[in-house]
């Protein structure tokens, strides 16, 4: 690597993403969209909270300068599960690992689109 090329890295960085729950007829919703892994779980409105840690890095390449020493810019993201909670006015409910992945895979555009809660 030379002076003009940036990399950054980071581990088991944390993210959040939060998501406005509606309970109507026993069924739970968010966006329009039923969940049914939900259903009996949680009884009243609320917010679910997806805690996710980040692991990766980026190399903003070399754009200039001589051919045999340039490069596209380049990195990885790897996010992955921690927890998964609802909270609503009464309390806060943890979800079994089960749900929480359920709720990972349905929600996994978010997550990594999310931004991470570095300071």
């Amino acid at each position: 690597m030379n002076r003009y090329t940036r990399v950054s890295e980071w581990t088991n960085e944390r993210g959040t993403v939060y998501l406005d729950l509606i309970c109507e007829d026993g069924k739970v919703w968010e966006d329009g969209f039923e969940l049914e892994c939900l259903a009996g779980v949680v009884n009243t409105d609320g917010q679910m909270i997806i805690e996710f840690l980040s692991t990766g890095y980026e190399d903003s390449g070399q754009l200039y300068g001589p051919p045999e020493k340039c490069y596209p810019p380049e990195g990885s993201d790897e996010r992955t599960l921690d927890k998964v909670s609802v909270e609503t006015v009464y309390d806060t409910i943890r979800l079994t690992p089960k749900q929480a992945n359920i709720i990972f895979d349905i929600y996994e555009t978010d997550v990594y689109e999310a931004d991470l809660d570095c300071d």
